[in-house]
């Protein structure tokens, strides 16, 4: 008998439990019949009353869902984990509700809870990812996607990180992680898009070109891989290249964010700034709130904005002479294309009592001052031109001076300058006291016939006023393209300078027959941020003379800092360093150094 009664107590205990964890009927028919909010209100009632039944709490979850009413299923869930604190489902369920309601940096805090409770489960550990990718956090995403990668080898988890690492700025690094990707699963088309863009970004154009052309071989062209194409011979400045693509693409999709934003780029880079400026409105419209948007409008409009400029030089070399200058202009832009400005200088040159240079009346110095006005004027995309005119006054008189430039864009592969100038040939004060003018002619031809190469050639001819002195020079540059990073970038190269005097003349500057210099050089730019950056330039080699038996060892560097250069106020700071092995009348070498630095304002 005793056994009986303890069998039927069970029966009914366990009667209860079943009956206490079984979905109300009427809260299902409710459900069946889509009376989601009547649904809601008979679960809600059960909850009530018994607090632990988490099977309804999560049904009422869905049900809130249904109903994209996000503060109910947030309440409820909240509620419920005031019962069951280390219920990681939970954390994780309120995580997804949040992001529906468009809160990742809440999101994200609740899944993290999520993982201090179960850290190995890969499903909370992607939406950790995705929303530490959303919410700016790309170190986060990164140590997410990394633990996934370590539990399950999935070589998709490595783009992602390699994808991350691009969004968060860590261009090297996702470079690096395309490239590897790329050699384990070279048949995967969309990574060729990833990792150029990537390579675009980071100004390694050479290399985005180089994926582009092994893309188009492997799978042939597409309108995708054109977009990009189009996008870097913009960046690259190549603008024709660019307009052929993006042209028939902008047909299909006039609206397209990114075909604008890279017809801006190659209108304002094919020195067409009305145009460029036009496209720019249309990209702010497609996306007025868009960082790149923001930053576009700096890169296009920041040149043609008025200013004033202010400058000091100081240069002292070897044979004790030390030439300053200071400097101020100001700039009206009429329109984009044509801008005038004025202005004037202040210069002076001075040697030591027992320098050769000092003035032929005996006394060391010389001062010169210089006002003129000019004008600038873009009369196409193909020709630029600048003229400035105005008088020098010296020790003893004055003489009028000027210079003319003009840029002539051939091709996109091509740029050639012109200039000319008249007045004192200011490098010694024995040459401005004997009233040496110097009249200079030049041009410079600049050829890009790769995204890696650059070549300049020059040449130059100068005719001197006093005992009429000519002098010629040649210059010829190539360098190429060794180091593209995201901070950093490196081209090395060779340099061959010539140059000579009809005479040799004692007029107070170095006038040999024939001078020779031969140079390997380096140029590099560092780039703090957008606005700051550190440009170096150097050089060395052998250098000789007329007058040297054999060649001597040469050389210079130069550094150039700016900073704020899309900013109302930008300050330049320009200092260098040259030392030639030659005999010359301060000792057996030659060196000089420099220091520069200009405050620019703009409105």
């Amino acid at each position: 008998m005793k056994t009986f009664w303890i069998m039927t107590c069970f029966v009914l205990l366990s009667t209860m439990a079943i009956a206490s964890s079984e979905v109300p009927y009427a809260g299902l028919k409710a459900e069946m019949e889509g009376r989601w909010d009547d649904a809601a209100k008979i679960y809600e009632k059960t909850v009530a009353a018994d607090p632990s039944r988490l099977d309804l709490t999560l049904r009422l979850n869905d049900i809130y869902a249904e109903l994209k009413d996000y503060k109910r299923a947030e309440s409820s869930l909240n509620k419920a984990l005031k019962h069951h604190p280390k219920n990681a489902s939970l954390y994780a369920k309120l995580s997804q509700v949040l992001i529906l309601d468009k809160r990742p940096v809440a999101a994200l805090s609740t899944i993290d809870k999520a993982i201090a409770l179960e850290p190995d489960n890969l499903e909370y550990l992607r939406t950790q990812a995705s929303l530490a990718n959303w919410s700016g956090d790309y170190a986060l995403a990164v140590r997410s996607y990394q633990k996934i990668l370590d539990n399950t080898k999935d070589h998709q988890v490595l783009m992602q990180i390699a994808l991350t690492n691009s969004w968060s700025g860590q261009l090297d690094i996702a470079a690096q992680s395309f490239k590897e990707y790329l050699a384990l699963y070279p048949d995967e088309k969309k990574v060729y898009a990833d990792y150029a863009r990537t390579e675009i970004w980071r100004g390694n154009y050479p290399e985005a070109e180089k994926i582009l052309n092994t893309y188009a071989e492997r799978f042939g062209d597409d309108d995708d891989m054109r977009k990009i194409r189009a996008d870097l011979y913009a960046r690259a400045e190549w603008p024709n290249a660019s307009h052929a693509l993006y042209t028939p693409l902008l047909e299909k999709d006039p609206d397209d964010y990114m075909l604008n934003y890279t017809k801006t780029l190659a209108l304002f880079y094919d020195q067409r700034p009305i145009e460029a400026i036009e496209s720019l409105e249309k990209v702010e419209r497609l996306q007025p709130q868009s960082k790149d948007s923001i930053d576009l409008r700096k890169f296009v409009t920041t040149r043609y904005r008025s200013k004033v400029k202010g400058s000091g030089f100081y240069l002292k070399d070897i044979d004790n002479i030390e030439h300053s200058i200071f400097s101020l202009y100001g700039t009206y832009y009429i329109d984009p294309n044509t801008s005038i400005y004025v202005g004037g200088e202040y210069d002076r040159l001075e040697a030591s009592s027992s320098s050769a240079y000092i003035n032929i009346d005996g006394t060391q110095s010389s001062d010169v001052t210089r006002k003129g006005i000019g004008i600038s004027h873009r009369v196409n995309e193909y020709v630029e031109a600048d003229l400035l005119l105005g008088q020098e006054k010296g020790d003893d008189g004055s003489i009028p001076f000027g210079r003319a430039e003009v840029r002539i864009d051939l091709h996109d592969k091509s740029t050639l300058f012109l200039n000319a100038s008249h007045g004192y040939y200011m490098i010694s004060p024995r040459s401005v006291s004997m009233g040496v003018e110097r009249t200079h002619t030049g041009a410079l031809l600049e050829l890009r016939p790769t995204l890696s190469d650059t070549i300049l050639i020059q040449g130059e001819y100068d005719m001197f006023s006093s005992e009429t002195n000519n002098r010629w020079s040649g210059l010829i540059a190539p360098r190429h393209a060794v180091v593209r990073r995201e901070s950093w970038s490196m081209d090395l190269g060779i340099k061959a300078w010539l140059f000579g005097f009809d005479k040799n003349l004692d007029q107070g500057y170095y006038d040999p027959e024939l001078f020779e210099s031969y140079m390997g050089t380096v140029h590099a730019n560092y780039r703090f941020s957008q606005d700051n950056e550190l440009f170096i330039m150097g050089g060395a080699g052998m250098i000789r003379d007329s007058t040297m038996d054999a060649y001597r060892p040469g050389g210079n560097i130069d550094l150039i800092g700016t900073f704020g250069i899309y900013q109302d106020w930008q300050l330049q700071v320009r200092t260098g360093y040259m030392n030639n092995q030659r005999e010359t009348w301060g000792g057996d070498y030659y060196d000089a150094y420099y220091l520069g630095l200009s405050l620019l304002r703009r409105f």
